[in-house]
């Protein structure tokens, strides 16, 4: 976990940044750990929704650090801008589709359809990327945060 929070705070330009980082670090990995889920793909994808804002929300009524929408989630955006409740349901998310798709679609790939659903359109698949390597480069840092 704490490989996890240096790590972030390492990518983190402001002190705002790294002030969400220390807070968020510790609970995406609690709760990726208890749903067996890789914490730094949890932490990439809040990363790229987010940058880590608990307080984020959309036009398409997604809301909180992993920008989760309300419309397919049983919570209301108030429920999600707790930072805990939030990344529950973003990893429930992040692992609906990855039983769903990861088979067919490798490398992350599968990550699109957490930010657009059934179909991945050429903007979807750049936000897979954009996880990807973000993923990677948390990992890549990792090493040097010890």
């Amino acid at each position: 976990m704490a490989n996890l929070l240096l790590t972030l705070l390492l990518l983190s330009s402001t002190e705002r940044i790294q002030y969400r980082a220390y807070k968020a670090a510790p609970i995406i990995w609690e709760e990726s750990v208890a749903a067996g889920i890789d914490p730094y793909l949890v932490a990439a994808v809040a990363w790229n929704e987010s940058r880590l804002s608990p307080t984020a929300k959309s036009k398409t009524s997604d809301c909180g650090i992993m920008q989760v929408n309300t419309r397919w989630s049983p919570y209301t955006c108030k429920q999600l801008l707790n930072v805990r409740t939030c990344v529950k349901a973003g990893i429930r998310a992040l692992l609906y589709w990855q039983k769903r798709f990861s088979k067919r679609e490798p490398n992350y790939q599968w990550t699109c359809h957490y930010n657009s659903g059934n179909k991945c359109g050429p903007r979807s698949l750049r936000y897979a990327r954009k996880v990807r390597r973000t993923r990677k480069l948390l990992l890549r840092k990792r090493m040097f945060s010890i």
